[in-house]
């Protein structure tokens, strides 16, 4: 089964479910697909570690006992699950992968979250654990809209004006 979002501005294609993203029509053209299929192994120093190393163009992933991923051209990633847990491939797909393509397309690319007001966004960016989801709930609870979860894209206009652009529509 195909599956057609919409997500950072872009429109995907992906053979994996991708649950809370913004459905989207079917298209012939579409700006990133998301495919299952074997991806070569990669010499990973451990298997219990994360790895990434570049490959032909692009990045290779391994996530220990979930997937093994290519991402090339900022319009394609292979994805070669290593579980049956759909849930944890789509949050290593949308997290690290996307933030691959989104950075070989040329987008600013921060680990973070982000809410807008008033046509102003506010990134709120740090490490893993720090609070980010909590203090965007608290602000989105308090009447601010939420713009993006744990990945933030930002591309830059003709007149180098900065846009943070909108993600997945939850928070952590």
């Amino acid at each position: 089964m195909t599956y057609w979002n919409r997500v950072f501005d872009l429109v995907v294609r992906s053979e994996v479910p991708c649950g809370t993203l913004v459905p989207f029509s079917p298209l012939e053209h579409y700006d990133v697909d998301f495919r299952i299929g074997p991806v070569e192994e990669l010499s990973a120093p451990s298997e219990a570690v994360r790895y990434f190393a570049p490959r032909r163009g692009g990045i290779a992933m391994f996530l220990p006992e979930i997937m093994r991923c290519e991402v090339v051209g900022g319009c394609e990633v292979l994805i070669d699950p290593l579980t049956t847990d759909m849930d944890k491939i789509k949050l290593f797909m949308l997290g690290a992968a996307m933030s691959a393509i989104l950075h070989q397309r040329g987008y600013a690319v921060i680990h973070g979250n982000a809410v807008v007001k008033d046509e102003k966004a506010y990134i709120f960016a740090g490490p893993s654990g720090i609070g980010k989801s909590t203090l965007a709930a608290t602000f989105h609870q308090a009447g601010y809209g939420l713009l993006a979860d744990d990945v933030i894209a930002i591309r830059f206009d003709s007149e180098g004006v900065p846009w943070a652009l909108p993600s997945y529509p939850h928070v952590k």
